[in-house]
């Protein structure tokens, strides 16, 4: 059945493809088709594909050779998305279908080309035609992370469809191939292009490495990856500290580079040995002020910070034997500055801002929780935790419920 879709299938998006005289044009679908559904259209043939593939792989016994029924479709429609996809402002459904064709279509290449090698011995070949595709989609990634018509609402609707195009290009990734990955990351995480202005090429540094480190990697990928990892965690040390000094990239930039460092800090647990690289993460905390902002801006930039401390309070424990005087320092930057946002402000203060101060209070309250369960690393400094809350707590009138 699959194959019967697959064989009616792809004369029909070819002929849809065609071009199109103005006559035609009133007959033919393609004046109303989306992009987008012609991508998922093509997407579900390759899915076909992917589980005769799979069949074939149940009958190794058969003489079966690997085909792909419309093989120059294929490739044809991967060369015209990867030229397309970041050349110019797009839908963000085409968007979202074509990261997700180049996923599957990535698996189908790296199946067939695997088949091949052990069908006929072209080894060489096959993955020569694997790695430049392999460099092809991560360079377009690249590019369409870092296009200036996309808003930071549109990389996150993207995040998802990167991710499981990541997991598909790394799971079964040489150290070779992995290795192009990280020199690409390496060379984004550039303060120079931040200063000069150019942070999204950085910013899409940062979020590739948010989005892998939560893949599924082979061992040796696994090991280079956290090998550089303190390195990855000293370059955005110092992002964040630069970043900091201007409050126009606290929400485009400073926010994202803390929410990569944080998921590393968590995925990184028993991986990342080093304190050190756990304390300067700290220190880069410090710089990040909750000063002069708007409601919506102070829950992004409070919330990334405490998740930050979060994580290193419940994934490297370890640390807080040495850095429990920095941790505290950053904390009571947010628990000052929750209890003077959340001061008195008369009856006139009860629209949503104030549910957004209310969220930031209530994550302080879950941090001290948290520090009382693990009181071991902080039982000499509890009387200074305790001093500094009253004394804040003398400053200002906390509305109830704070």
């Amino acid at each position: 059945m699959l194959t019967r879709a697959t064989a009616s299938l792809g004369p029909a998006v070819e002929s849809v493809l065609k071009p199109q005289t103005v006559s035609e044009a009133v007959v033919q679908p393609a004046s109303i088709l989306g992009q987008a559904f012609v991508v998922e259209v093509v997407t579900v043939m390759l899915h076909c594909e992917l589980s005769s593939l799979s069949v074939e792989d149940q009958n190794e016994g058969d003489d079966t050779k690997v085909t792909l029924s419309h093989v120059t479709l294929y490739q044809g429609f991967c060369q015209q998305i990867l030229r397309e996809i970041s050349s110019a402002l797009r839908p963000m459904d085409f968007l979202v279908s074509s990261l997700h064709f180049l996923s599957a279509f990535y698996k189908v290449v790296e199946r067939t080309n695997g088949k091949r090698e052990k069908e006929q011995g072209e080894e060489a070949k096959g993955g020569k035609e694997l790695d430049e595709l392999y460099i092809q989609i991560l360079q377009n990634v690249n590019r369409l992370l870092t296009a200036p018509w996309l808003s930071s609402n549109d990389v996150s609707q993207l995040e998802p469809a990167v991710q499981e195009l990541l997991r598909h290009l790394v799971e079964k990734s040489t150290t070779s191939q992995f290795n192009l990955l990280l020199l690409m990351i390496r060379e984004g995480l550039d303060v120079g292009k931040l200063r000069a202005g150019n942070y999204r090429e950085v910013l899409s540094a940062v979020t590739i490495i948010k989005l892998l480190s939560c893949c599924q990697l082979p061992e040796p990928c696994s090991k280079a990856l956290w090998f550089i990892a303190p390195q990855i965690i000293s370059a955005m040390v110092f992002l964040v500290r630069s970043s900091s000094q201007d409050t126009s990239l606290m929400l485009p930039f400073t926010v994202p580079t803390v929410t990569s460092m944080t998921s590393l800090l968590r995925q990184g647990e028993g991986l990342i040995t080093n304190p050190h690289h756990v304390i300067l993460v700290l220190g880069a905390l410090q710089s990040v002020s909750l000063d002069h902002l708007t409601p919506l801006a102070y829950h992004s930039v409070f919330l990334a910070v405490h998740e930050a401390l979060f994580a290193i309070i419940q994934c490297h424990p370890q640390v807080m034997l040495n850095a429990a005087p920095s941790f505290l320092n950053v904390f009571y930057c947010l628990v000052a500055s929750i209890m003077q946002e959340g001061r008195q402000r008369g009856d006139s203060d009860t629209g949503p801002d104030s549910d957004i101060y209310l969220q930031c209070s209530r994550l302080t309250e879950r941090m001290y929780s948290h520090i009382a369960t693990t009181a071991e690393s902080f039982t000499t400094l509890s009387a200074f935790m305790v001093a500094q809350y009253v004394t804040e707590l003398q400053k200002v009138t906390l509305r109830p419920g704070h």
